[in-house]
């Protein structure tokens, strides 16, 4: 019993995560304001959250280390989606005042919806460890989001299931301020994460 309350036992090291992962979900939403910058911001939460489970500390230092070289090579992929979901929120918007093709056109829009979050939840720890062409990074997270299918409805279900619960009641909202986005991302990276050291390895052997 004394090991759980020891200053490095199961304990304290949950405590020091979860202290962390507030940390980051604060810094990740003040940078995450200029709207342009959330891409980097967001590959670097997902950075630092896969330095926390290879058990290193002290990566609130690197996550604005990571953001700089990010803004460099997230930041088109990044707008390129957001560009991509206007598109999709804009369709459904317009769709409502048309109800001739609205069957049709929503199932459309939703199969849309579903693969630009299944691209994403990959793009981003992708864009965070990985550093690609533009063209590359879209394909490889559409080839993981179909090839790990079942990790990537994981990864859709955290990233959407943890804010809309927090959304859901008013009194839970210091929670969604706190972790709103760290928490999912730390969830979604127990998914992700052996994936991409399974890439790091196989360029490793092939270098």
């Amino acid at each position: 019993m004394s090991s759980f309350f020891a200053m490095d036992g199961p304990l304290m090291r949950g405590l020091s995560d979860i202290a962390t992962l507030v940390f980051l979900n604060l810094i990740t939403m003040v940078c995450c304001i200029p709207v342009i910058t959330a891409g980097a911001a967001l590959a670097s939460l997902n950075y630092c959250i896969m330095k926390m489970n290879d058990g290193e500390g002290h990566v609130i230092s690197l996550y604005f280390q990571q953001f700089k070289g990010n803004l460099r090579t997230a930041t088109i992929p990044w707008l390129m989606m957001v560009i991509f979901a206007g598109f999709i929120g804009l369709d459904f918007y317009l769709l409502q005042t048309d109800t001739g093709l609205q069957k049709a056109l929503t199932i459309i829009l939703i199969v849309l919806s579903f693969l630009w979050l299944a691209v994403f939840v990959w793009m981003v720890p992708l864009g965070a460890k990985f550093v690609y062409s533009t063209s590359a990074t879209f394909r490889n997270a559409l080839i993981l989001a179909i090839g790990k299918l079942p990790r990537t409805l994981f990864m859709m279900v955290f990233t959407l299931a943890v804010p809309g619960a927090l959304l859901m009641n008013l009194r839970l909202y210091p929670i969604l301020f706190v972790l709103g986005i760290s928490l999912p991302a730390y969830l979604c990276s127990f998914f992700y994460y052996p994936v991409i050291k399974e890439m790091i390895t196989a360029a490793k052997e092939n270098e």
